[in-house]
């Protein structure tokens, strides 16, 4: 996985502690892994973790959890045009993901009943 895409998933888990208000031994007590393992994560010198560890972090840090998956690189998108779609999106909050959602899903609609 690339730099940028790892560090931005450790500052999206520093942001959720943050808005949490939760210290890196609580949630790693909470998330049922070591605290020596999460320092790691949120420095950059780990990868992130398994689908199963990034779930419980967005669930216990109210993370949007497809935004984490793919900033952990568990999502694999090869057409560049979606990539820039999840890039650009990666950044958002869930209210906002929502409201994209529902703008492509007019779209579509809107397009199928020109058919």
């Amino acid at each position: 996985m690339g730099y940028i895409r790892q560090g931005r998933y450790a500052n999206e888990i520093t942001n959720g502690m943050r808005r949490k208000r939760v210290t890196a031994t609580q949630l790693a007590s909470q998330a049922r892994i070591s605290l020596p393992y999460l320092s790691q994560i949120l420095s950059g010198d780990r990868n992130p973790p398994s689908p199963e560890i990034t779930r419980r972090l967005a669930s216990l840090l109210g993370i949007e959890p497809l935004k984490l998956h793919y900033l952990a690189g568990h999502i694999r998108v090869t057409d560049p045009r979606l990539q820039k779609l999840l890039q650009a999106a990666s950044d958002l909050s869930g209210d906002e993901l929502d409201d994209v959602i529902r703008r492509i899903r007019a779209i579509a609609a809107e397009r199928r009943r020109k058919r």
